[in-house]
């Protein structure tokens, strides 16, 4: 089994207008956590990726964690794959097989509508997340290797991490609100963290007694 690193993919043509006013911060869900605002826009199905067919001579099983904006309109976009896993190596050019995932992924997303709960008078932009699972047996196990229990922590932790800092210091995800709470619990995790992986000092020898008379 192999995890990928955790990595942000620009997605090119895909990627479009926020729908938020420059300033204005975004809300972050949890998967799951915008039914307390939006629901499926009627008609709509949420429609799942195909295998990607250039990757289909080596099939492994694959999962992905895509980041997406829901607008005010109830369209999705801003897609960005934040998370990845595969039963297998990728052969190849890596850059080449993932966004190949990433792309079928986020296709699949942008034919989500959502529309706002009747009480919402004023919907708000927020930004959540979609896993997918690429598999002829599909299951929960599988689903669990590209699971993000806490988007806004694993936001956290993409953003101070030297290879990703740069792009999550912009666009989408420099209007992205994050709970001062959840940013404390990061920080004291990971201090607990260096500490307890911190080398330890070495005690200084004993002196030598002096010899007896």
């Amino acid at each position: 089994m192999r995890r990928t690193g955790m990595w942000v993919v620009g997605l090119g043509c895909l990627l479009v207008a926020t729908q938020a006013p420059a300033g204005e911060r975004i809300k972050v869900k949890d998967e799951g956590g915008i039914r307390d605002a939006w629901n499926l826009a009627p008609g709509t199905q949420l429609v799942v990726p195909p295998y990607p067919p250039e990757q289909a001579a080596n099939k492994a099983d694959v999962c992905v964690a895509v980041g997406y904006l829901i607008g005010r309109d109830g369209t999705t976009s801003e897609f960005s794959m934040l998370k990845s896993w595969a039963s297998t190596k990728p052969a190849g050019d890596g850059d080449a097989y993932w966004g190949a995932f990433a792309r079928y992924a986020s296709a699949a997303l942008s034919q989500w509508r959502f529309a706002p709960k009747p009480e919402v008078a004023d919907p708000k932009p927020v930004y959540t997340v979609a896993t997918f699972v690429f598999s002829d047996r599909p299951t929960a196990e599988l689903r669990g290797n590209c699971a993000i229990p806490s988007l806004q922590m694993h936001l956290l932790e993409l953003r101070n991490d030297p290879r990703m800092g740069r792009k999550m210091s912009r666009g989408i995800f420099a209007q992205l609100e994050i709970d001062p709470l959840m940013e404390q619990k990061y920080w004291a995790l990971r201090r607990a963290s260096n500490e307890a992986t911190a080398p330890k000092p070495i005690p200084a020898p004993r002196p030598t007694p002096p010899p007896k008379p």
